[in-house]
């Protein structure tokens, strides 16, 4: 799990996460795959991408570059918004997103 970091001030409200960023992609892609049946051996051939180095964005290990994050998306019927969106939601993966009044 990776450090307290702020993401910034939106309104009244300061944004802060307690993981990286590329875990919370990792794991709302890993969740998008399962959902649709896919095996990573299938999205990762579909999309273009290596199925070793998609497995190392899964788990965290590797930030994906914007190249592979839209081969992916689009592979998994997703718009960025909708991506990162999910990624964002409370509860995504193993922490939460929380917000503290300012």
């Amino acid at each position: 799990m990776g450090e307290l970091r702020h993401l910034g001030v939106r309104g009244r409200e300061t944004w802060i996460v307690d993981d990286l960023l590329r875990e919370r992609v990792g794991q709302t892609l890993r969740e998008l795959r399962r959902e649709r049946g896919l095996t990573l051996e299938q999205l990762a051939r579909n999309a273009g991408v290596s199925r070793s180095h998609l497995s190392d964005i899964e788990r965290g290990n590797k930030e994906a570059s914007s190249e592979v994050i839209r081969s992916v998306h689009q592979t998994l019927g997703l718009t960025i918004d909708q991506l990162l969106d999910r990624a964002r939601q409370p509860g995504t993966g193993a922490t939460k997103l929380c917000a503290l009044a300012a």
